[in-house]
């Protein structure tokens, strides 16, 4: 995500927070008891509620019941040196640090995952191995019953036969009025549909989740892609339990989902924890709500259903093309404060007919859906690429073939487009433009074939401060009291590191982070602390996924790691971030060793030919500033990596950390959007008509009363182009990808506005 929000604003706030919610919000200081006439008296509260007991209660602590498990004490009690005794008293979620404090004294390490609920002190899970019997931690440190099995077989069959592939594509349902997710802070106003930010007020195009399967009769693969910001661990696992409840089979080891990385797509899908300190939501994807996933959700088992219903006799090729991209016409290096690292390489990969006829393309690239930061969806740069391949493709062919853009090492890369004189959203078809220009020959060249092998395995593994191997004040939070950030940080400083001097680098134990505790009142967000990805293996082509904004330096770590541990060929390997979960941005702990081998990259040197991390989170810039897990977290995360990359080799492989759970959603039990009723004369009412004539290039409006944008899903209403000939016919309009002109397409702007009458719906 871009411009999340600058740390000075987010000091800002959170002073702010300390000023609203009092001291006791930011300090919490203990209470000051109540005086009384009896000193003894005094003396005796104040021992009683430092050991966390009650004189009451006494009589209970002289059996005390034994334990393992948090679960194993009854309420009001807490597991402490393996016996249950009563838990301290609080007054407030604000006193979270008391609650540390005295569970830390009946047991050091008690309080990591303390906090204050209904005035006691509680221990909220972290891991798996923290509940009991086949109860898995979730839903922000409770421990519930996992509700799935995991045992069915993988999808496909017993024997290899003729490839069979499947596309389709379904519009997503959402109105006009949700927040996008992408930008912290992104507009102003209120509505029904957001919480911490701003209301969208139009979309450029309509938003489509696509999906491809593949069965070469052994094996099954299905690789969905989305238009937004980005994928979470727990709609993957929502898919792949209704593949499951369809086929019968366990998909997790055999489903990509992608996330385009469009900054202007649908928000408030992504699990945030509720009760913090400040609107977490503001940070760039608003408040969770449960009909928010239900949509997204839906949209994306839609194409899968349509992907699996549309199974039949096919053909597959994939190439790599490298140098494609040399003039940065496409996409360029960001990170102003390391080396340039580009490497120009472009995946490319076509699902034929049995007849060698293109039914769907695949692509993938790294770069950055910025180009858009108004009020209205699209899916921006990597929209303008998948138009303009469409148009060409359907220019070739005379049908509808939909193109499908999956990100690669965007981290670290931005769209270009804009030399020759675009701005806004001219530069959607100029990137396309050149997209397809650098890319067409390869692609109507390419040769595809219907036997293929197939393979993939997802590894699913915890997050914390000690798996990642960091020492006892290594990684601590900005404000005095420098705690551990257990579960990462936010907007981490580099003690002023921001320039382009690769010889400067912030020394670890001086990054300091707005500690993600601390905004959660030390609730676990047991959404940070698990992820996963996933290697897949398509006809010689090795893919490795990464849960979040992949940087270009990490990316060829990770494909030089795997390369030397496999002997695989580096050129047959790609990378693919934005895929599986999202934990913000990917960098290198310190990128070292040899030089790509890639013709195209921007490298002119070896890492080793530079000075000591030159290419790390530690040089700082944005990039760096928000990587929640620290400099630690791109070495853990090539060490999972090489292990998943093992296990679909069939490698003996022995894990660096233990397997988790996948992470289920829970429902919330928000309240639905509200729908607001109009009187049906009101509706279709036109308030602006189309003229009779208009010139060439004039632009024109036509506008309407019509629904409320909850009743007129899905996105806004569909309007198309057509003309009446001669005779008094009307002839619908195609565009050159052979699908309708309406507004579906990049083509035209449609807006909403509230009016005396109701909603006005305006399509530019």
């Amino acid at each position: 995500m871009s411009k999340i929000m600058t740390r000075p604003q987010l000091l800002t706030r959170a002073l702010v927070a300390c000023a609203l919610f009092g001291l006791g919000a930011c300090s919490d200081p203990d209470p000051t008891p109540s005086p009384t006439p009896d000193m003894a008296a005094d003396m005796t509260t104040d021992m009683t509620a430092d050991l966390g007991v009650d004189m009451a209660d006494m009589g209970d602590m002289t059996t005390p019941q034994a334990c393992t498990l948090q679960a194993d004490c009854p309420s009001g009690q807490v597991c402490a040196n393996q016996q249950c005794v009563k838990t301290p008293s609080c007054q407030g979620v604000a006193q979270w640090e008391r609650c540390q404090e005295k569970l830390n004294e009946l047991e050091p390490g008690l309080g990591a995952g303390a906090m204050c609920q209904d005035t006691k002190c509680v221990v909220k899970c972290m891991r798996d191995d923290q509940c009991p019997g086949d109860q898995v931690c979730m839903d922000d440190g409770e421990c519930v019953d996992f509700t799935s099995d995991l045992s069915a077989p993988e999808p496909g069959g017993q024997a290899r036969a003729a490839l069979q592939a499947g596309v389709g594509e379904a519009l997503m349902r959402f109105p006009i009025g949700l927040s996008m997710a992408g930008y912290g802070l992104r507009g102003e106003g209120d509505g029904r549909y957001v919480a911490s930010l701003g209301p969208s007020h139009g979309q450029l195009e309509g938003l489509y989740a696509r999906a491809v399967v593949i069965d070469n009769g052994e094996r099954e693969l299905m690789l969905i892609r989305l238009p937004i910001i980005f994928p979470t661990f727990q709609l993957h696992e929502a898919v792949a339990r209704y593949l499951q409840e369809k086929t019968g089979k366990n998909w997790r080891n055999s489903l990509l989902i992608s996330g385009t990385h469009t900054h202007s797509g649908p928000a408030r899908y992504y699990p945030l924890p509720e009760e913090t300190l400040l609107a977490v939501g503001s940070f760039g994807t608003d408040d969770y709500h449960d009909e928010a996933f239900g949509w997204l959700f839906n949209a994306t088992t839609e194409a899968a259903q349509a992907a699996l219903d549309d199974k039949r006799p096919g053909k597959l090729g994939w190439t790599i093309l490298e140098s494609f991209d040399m003039d940065d016409e496409v996409s360029s290096d960001r990170w102003e404060q390391t080396p340039s690292f580009d490497d120009n390489r472009v995946l490319l990969m076509r699902v034929d007919d049995d007849q060698g006829v293109p039914r769907a393309v695949l692509f993938s690239l790294g770069t950055h859906g910025t180009f858009n930061d108004s009020d209205y969806y699209t899916s921006d740069a990597m929209g303008g690429m998948e138009h303009m391949l469409e148009r060409r493709l359907g220019q070739e062919h005379g049908r509808v073939i939909p193109a499908m853009y999956f990100n690669q090492n965007g981290g670290t890369m931005s769209p270009r487009g804009d030399r020759h004189g675009h701005s806004n959203n001219e530069k959607f078809e100029q990137i396309g433009y050149r997209f397809v220009q650098k890319t067409w020959d390869t692609i109507s060249t390419m040769e595809t074939k219907t036997d293929i092998s197939l393979g993939g395995v997802t590894r699913r593994f915890p997050l914390g401060y000690e798996l990642l191997g960091y020492e006892r004040d290594e990684f601590t939070d900005l404000l005095p009291a420098r705690q551990e950030l257990v579960y990462g940080g936010l907007q981490c400083s580099q003690s002023g590191n921001d320039d382009s001097d690769p010889t400067t680098y912030t020394a670890p134990t001086d990054v300091r982070c707005l500690g993600v505790h601390r905004l959660l009142y030390n609730r676990p967000p047991t959404t940070f602390l698990r992820t996963q990805l996933s290697a897949f293996e398509i006809d010689g082509l090795t893919i490795v996924t990464m849960p979040g904004e992949l940087s270009m330096e990490l990316g060829w770590q990770v494909l030089r790691d795997v390369s030397d541990t496999y002997s695989v060929d580096p050129f047959k390997i790609f990378t693919m971030g934005y895929a599986q979960d999202h934990n913000f941005y990917l960098t290198p702990t310190n990128l070292r060793g040899r030089k790509p081998p890639f013709p195209g990259v921007t490298l002119p040197m070896a890492p080793d030919d530079y000075p000591d991390f030159a290419f790390s989170t530690l040089q700082g810039g944005y990039e760096g500033g928000f990587s929640p897990w620290g400099y630690r977290m791109g070495d853990f995360l090539i060490g999972r990596a090489i292990e998943a990359v093992g296990l679909l080799r069939g490698q003996p492989v022995e894990l660096g950390v233990p397997e988790v759970a996948p992470e289920q959603r829970a429902v919330r039990g928000n309240t639905p959007f509200p729908i607001d009723v109009h009187a049906p004369d009101e509706i279709t009412t036109i308030t602006q008509d189309v003229p009779a004539q208009i010139k060439r290039l004039e632009q024109l409006t036509f506008s309407w009363i019509g629904g409320d944008p909850g009743a007129e899903l899905p996105q806004a209403p569909r309007v198309i182009l057509e003309r009446v000939e001669g005779d008094g016919s009307i002839t619908a309009i195609e565009t050159p990808s052979k699908r309708p002109y309406d507004n579906r397409r990049h083509l035209f702007i449609t807006r909403l506005r509230k009016a005396a009458l109701g909603w006005e719906w305006l399509a530019s």
